[in-house]
């Protein structure tokens, strides 16, 4: 029996995968191109932004709060607390987004330094219990490590915070 010259045919015209999610989504290859792009530089813009923020935090960040500056206005402050508030918000959203499968970046060290940022009560025992988990600890360390930054100086866990 002789084979269909016509499914040979049909074999060779086969398209490639990315065609296929062109055909799914109904995009153009130059909008799937300018997609991956985008994908590509939100993960190295956060990155970054991640990386820049982790290294340049005082070594004894955690160790005691930073007293307000009084030659700053009262309303330069507040400002820049809203300001401060806004930012660590869209980060921690960005965080999110960043952790979920198949988003390339740097999710749970974007949710970090989001709520780095953010005022609320009781913040600063919930960084101090993240930031004490080893393997987190040793990603900053090694950050600031590579930028000649010594390491971040955390106090001893109180008694009942393992509880």
């Amino acid at each position: 029996m002789m084979a269909d010259p016509s499914a040979t045919v049909r074999l060779a015209k086969r398209r490639p995968p990315a065609y296929l999610w062109a055909v799914i989504f109904g995009l153009t290859h130059a909008q799937l191109a300018w997609a991956a792009v985008t994908v590509v530089g939100s993960a190295v813009l956060s990155l970054a932004v991640v990386v820049a923020f982790v290294v340049q935090l005082r070594p004894d960040h955690f160790l005691r709060e930073a007293p307000p500056d009084p030659r700053r206005p009262v309303a330069l402050r507040a400002l820049a607390a809203m300001a401060r508030n806004v930012i660590g918000l869209l980060l921690v959203v960005v965080g999110v987004v960043l952790s979920l499968p198949g988003v390339p970046g740097q999710g749970l060290l974007t949710i970090f330094v989001g709520l780095l940022l953010l005022d609320w009560p009781g913040k600063r025992r919930l960084l101090l219990r993240l930031v004490r988990r080893p393997r987190l600890r040793g990603v900053i360390d090694r950050l600031r490590g590579r930028f000649d930054r010594p390491p971040l100086e955390l106090e001893a866990p109180e008694e009942s915070e393992g509880a």
